[in-house]
């Protein structure tokens, strides 16, 4: 539940013009999908014999078909997790891997899926030796975070796996999520993945981008429930939340002092030798470097409700000039949850903007909200009926209304 609210982050405020009653491909919708009998004129059970020829260009272009059996592809895990585990070719095997982010997986086959997905990381003998096929099984597991419990042991590997950067931040990234995921079973995040996400962050070969993603798991994650990890996060991440020295200030150092200090504001007010960190975030929302200006809306809404404090500030970057950083702070103050009349009155106001982007922004907002009441209503039809307004927008105004006025669907 956590991640999806965090994907807000990571695109929640899309443009688009229409579409949202539509279903989603593979999804469920109201008809029923032709049942497709044969993909090049071979049946599903054809194309699983295939799988199993000394030809790996045949066993190859079998996983491909396969995959197009729609849900009747799922009678293929078995095979497929054979050729991955055994095809002693790269290219079935990565195509196999491939797979499993395509397919429908009924829920009796998801944990030996994921099993099968986790022995793809292990570059042990008899295990992985290709990168390509491990960075494959990473972004596999992406898809399973709920349940991908299993494969924390290798997920921890993969994260100092030294074929490739791409491949340890998937594996950084895998690993906060599952512990999102299954941080209801037990009292805050799983700590052996929070040490795990720290010795990356200090790590002296990790690159910016690994460390990165394991500040942003850190923060995501909360406070953890061990006391000596908290004073660890405490020793080991306040050398980055101080900041780069005079003189050798760059984007990248500041960029991981911020999150570094999110990541400590999750211990409270005043961790160690750092003080107020979510004052000391909010002060980087007025920098006048752009890009510094997300981050810290980003840092901001990754600490959810506890940043409610600064909800002021964030409501005072909605009036920046710049289209891109009005959107990080609204994903933040979504994030944070604050459905107040003082943020829906002020998405309302952003409806007068003269950017469109910073009107779509507010329009995203307010759907994200499931704002209908009937000043909200009232200011979208007052936009509609405008002779100035862009086509495009006007459109995406009219799709985001009718969304608004359909009756809540029940849990």
């Amino acid at each position: 539940m956590r991640t999806a609210i965090i994907g807000i982050v990571y695109g929640l405020l899309w443009i688009t013009t229409g579409g949202f009653a539509q279903d989603a491909p593979g999804g469920s919708g109201s008809g029923t999908a032709k049942k497709t009998e044969t993909i090049d004129g071979k049946t599903l059970a054809e194309w699983r014999e295939i799988l199993k020829t000394g030809d790996a260009s045949r066993r190859t272009a079998a996983i491909v078909a396969i995959c197009q059996f729609g849900e009747e592809a799922s009678k293929a895990v078995n095979d497929l997790i054979a050729v991955m585990d055994k095809d002693p070719d790269v290219s079935p095997r990565v195509k196999a891997v491939h797979a499993m982010r395509m397919i429908e997986i009924e829920g009796k086959d998801v944990d030996r899926v994921v099993r099968a997905l986790a022995r793809r990381l292990s570059r042990a003998e008899g295990g992985e030796s290709q990168v390509v096929v491990r960075h494959e099984a990473l972004l596999a597991l992406l898809r399973f975070a709920p349940d991908a419990s299993p494969a924390v042991p290798a997920l921890k590997r993969a994260a100092f796996d030294p074929g490739s950067w791409e491949l340890r931040q998937k594996a950084v990234s895998c690993l906060w999520r599952t512990a999102i995921e299954n941080k209801g079973k037990t009292e805050g995040p799983d700590g052996e993945i929070v040490l795990t996400l720290l010795d990356v962050v200090i790590a002296k070969n990790s690159t910016y981008e690994v460390k990165m993603e394991a500040l942003m798991g850190l923060t995501y994650m909360g406070k953890p429930a061990d006391a000596t990890i908290q004073t660890r996060l405490i020793n080991e991440l306040t050398i980055y939340a101080k900041g780069p020295t005079v003189g050798r200030e760059s984007n990248a150092s500041r960029t991981m002092q911020i999150w570094a200090l999110a990541a400590l504001a999750n211990l409270g007010e005043n961790p160690g030798l750092i003080k107020t960190p979510q004052a000391r975030l909010s002060s980087f929302l007025k920098d006048k470097n752009l890009d510094i200006r997300r981050q810290a809306a980003a840092a901001l809404g990754g600490l959810g409700k506890t940043a409610s404090s600064q909800l002021p500030s964030l409501l005072a970057m909605l009036d920046d000039e710049e289209p891109s950083a009005v959107a990080a702070a609204c994903q933040a103050i979504l994030l944070i949850g604050d459905t107040s009349e003082v943020v829906v009155d002020k998405l309302v106001g952003m409806l007068e903007a003269k950017n469109p982007s910073t009107v779509a922004t507010a329009l995203n907002a307010l759907l994200a909200l499931k704002k209908n009441t009937k000043k909200v209503m009232d200011a979208i039809q007052k936009q509609l009926d405008r002779k100035d307004v862009d086509k495009a927008l006007q459109a995406y105004m009219d799709a985001v209304k009718k969304e608004l006025e359909k009756p809540t669907r029940k849990p």
